[in-house]
């Protein structure tokens, strides 16, 4: 995408635009939930619950498994 909005029920937020595509992610919980909730494979994703302060995450320089053409057959010989 190349823009996203955000905002909160009181219509303050953010917007975050750029000029080539890029990929965000908001998930609804502090990233260091992923981080320091337990030892590394002790648990499961699927335990982290939402809460507190959300978290929005910009990558322009990957765009997921597979690359920015992965999903398209445009280009392919």
């Amino acid at each position: 995408m190349r823009w996203f909005r955000s905002t909160g029920a009181d219509g303050a937020g953010i917007r975050v635009g750029a000029d080539t595509p890029f990929a965000f992610n908001a998930p609804a919980f502090p990233c260091e939930d992923l981080l320091y909730l337990r030892s590394r494979g002790t648990w499961k994703s699927s335990e982290i619950a939402p809460h507190g302060d959300g978290t929005v995450l910009v990558d322009m320089a990957q765009a997921g498994v597979g690359g920015d053409t992965g999903w398209s057959l445009a280009g392919r010989t």
